[in-house]
């Protein structure tokens, strides 16, 4: 099922972007058009091709500061869901422009506590909490061990957030693999669980927005390694994840 592009600006982002829809084992994934991803977007965009952590950060950010509900139970994603994940690749961008200008960049690829360090001043509604890295060998039957490895350190992370932070609405969980990062966002009011994806992802398809329910982890966990490894043609053997929930001022209804 194919969205058509809405023809900007809109409300501050150059042009509503246009996505397909497709349902993969229960995992709900948008895949927008070429044009709507972290190299493409924007004025910024000729630094884009580096900023994805910043980019994750951002995401998370403006979903917590927003109280976006992020579930949607249709093929079509909430206008402000697009809108605000539209947003950090923007701000992503041009604050890696400004590192870049500023000299500020000691590597091209930031890591977790670098983006939140350049960011801290906006970072208003995240704490860090944890980090896990995990080594995975590169054998025969990856796809099924790397699925399995990722379903129990997002587990077990999610099962000590309940416990620590029961009254926070969201957890974030920023995962660097290949260089390549991306974010995941647990809404505790919803039981849903939605990655954010901001890089190319085909000649034809830009970034993506991939969402489950709770129950359904390992089906998303298997999907994540299945787009690493078939569509970034990559086995990465170390998975970088940082888990950051909401502050307590955090709520799960709007103000």
């Amino acid at each position: 099922m194919f969205f058509e592009k809405d023809a900007g600006p809109q409300n501050g982002i150059p042009f509503f972007p246009a996505y397909d829809y497709e349902n993969v084992n229960g995992v709900s994934v948008w895949w927008f058009e070429r044009e709507f991803s972290q190299g493409q977007y924007g004025k910024h965009a000729h630094r884009g091709t580096n900023s994805c952590t910043l980019i994750t950060v951002l995401t998370a950010q403006k979903i917590a500061q927003g109280r976006i509900k992020t579930v949607t139970n249709s093929s079509r994603l909430p206008y402000e869901v697009v809108e605000t994940f539209a947003k950090a690749i923007l701000d992503g961008n041009a604050n890696y422009a400004r590192l870049y200008n500023e000299g500020k960049l000691t590597n091209v690829n930031l890591n977790i506590p670098e983006a939140m360090e350049a960011l801290k001043k906006l970072l208003k509604n995240l704490e860090e909490w944890f980090y896990v890295h995990t080594h995975l060998p590169v054998v025969s039957g990856y796809k099924k061990h790397a699925s399995e490895k990722l379903f129990s350190v997002l587990r077990d992370g999610l099962d000590m957030w309940h416990m620590v932070y029961e009254d926070r609405e969201y957890l974030f969980v920023i995962m660097i693999a290949d260089n390549r990062s991306i974010v995941l966002c647990f809404q505790k009011s919803t039981k849903t669980l939605t990655l954010f994806d901001s890089h190319q992802h085909s000649a034809e398809n830009g970034a993506l927005i991939a969402q489950t329910c709770w129950k359904n982890l390992i089906k998303m966990c298997e999907w994540i390694i299945h787009m690493f490894v078939e569509i970034y043609q990559t086995r990465p053997n170390v998975f970088e994840l940082s888990f950051i929930p909401t502050k307590k001022c955090d709520s799960s209804e709007k103000s």
